[in-house]
């Protein structure tokens, strides 16, 4: 048996062969990037890889940027879009899991060690209780795991909750934000969601919002000159706010007290960024639930391929079978 994993983000697709081992350093093998731009569809991106690679796959586990309910799936971030039926038999495959990209990472955390993960801000993990994960690329994807205890049982199971929390609409916590928020409505014409602004396309944003006519930089220019360059620090510092905002939102909504994991495209590079922010500040007080908040820890992730490892681990996880044609 031959399994395929793939996390296809709106900008690279990444593929890699999978092992169920508990050795998490050889669980992933001949891994690939290829740029989602330089294949007309997913399947001739998959045929590709099996080519260069000389592999048939049996089983292929997909994560992808987007709702994955329907038969027909279509990309958030980029042009692709595919049937799960013919891509089945497209790909002459036994078996065929598509899941959201984000609900793949929200299986990482039982399975990750002290290793894996960079503490943000230090607290007291409050046992029995979600977890949720959240990370910035070209989107914003945001998930969390349930735990379900067994009756008459001390042993806990996970279920990954799908959801788009990324594309709620964005809440402002200060007049600087609100202000950035107008700025974004008066070029996207719409309401602006949190992932406008946690995004690539909304670290951009947020440096032509500090730098007016001055020529606009992308985000990997941002991020790569945040440390000498006053406006792209200013942007950095904005999008390091907004997005405690937003993990302030996600643990409240899905009652995440034993901790927040950080992943995404964007979010390492700001490491150093962090303490300049108030990043920390926001989470530490916040009226009568104060004390809720505060004492949640928040994690970076840090292994190589949250997204594949991800989807690997989807291909023996019980609560999404509904996922698996």
């Amino acid at each position: 048996m031959v399994d395929l994993v793939a996390d296809i983000g709106g900008t690279n697709a990444r593929f890699a062969l999978w092992q169920d081992t508990q050795d998490s350093a050889n669980r992933l093998r001949q891994i690939n990037y290829f740029k989602t731009s330089d294949f007309p569809s997913l399947a001739i991106a998959i045929e590709a890889y099996c080519k260069k690679n000389n592999v048939q796959p049996t089983r292929l586990s997909l994560a992808v940027a987007g709702p994955v309910e329907t038969d027909f799936v279509s990309m958030s971030n980029n042009n692709w879009s595919f049937s799960k039926a013919e891509l089945k038999q497209t790909l002459k495959l036994e078996r065929l899991t598509v899941i959201n990209d984000f609900t793949a990472q929200a299986l990482l955390p039982p399975a990750l060690s002290e290793a894996d993960k960079h503490p943000i801000r230090e607290g007291t993990p409050l046992a029995g209780t979600p977890v949720t994960i959240l990370g910035a690329g070209t989107g914003l994807g945001m998930s969390a795991l349930i735990p379900l205890h067994k009756s008459g049982s001390s042993e806990i199971e996970w279920r990954a909750l799908e959801a788009e929390g990324g594309n709620v609409p964005f809440a402002p916590r200060d007049a600087e934000e609100q202000a950035f928020m107008q700025f974004i409505a008066s070029e996207t014409g719409r309401t602006v969601s949190f992932e406008d602004v946690l995004s690539g396309r909304g670290l951009e944003r947020a440096y032509r919002y500090f730098a007016g006519d001055r020529q606009p930089l992308s985000a990997a220019d941002i991020t790569g000159q945040a440390s000498d360059n006053p406006l792209a620090k200013k942007a950095v510092n904005l999008f390091l706010n907004c997005l405690s905002n937003f993990v302030l939102h996600a643990v409240m909504m899905v009652g995440a007290r034993q901790g927040v994991y950080l992943s995404g495209g964007i979010i390492p590079r700001l490491l150093p960024y962090f303490e300049e922010s108030a990043f920390a500040a926001r989470l530490s007080e916040y009226g009568i639930f104060t004390d809720y908040i505060a004492a949640v820890p928040v994690w970076l992730i840090t292994i190589e391929e949250p997204g594949l490892t991800g989807a690997g681990l989807a291909l023996s996880n019980p609560y999404l079978q509904h996922r698996t044609l």
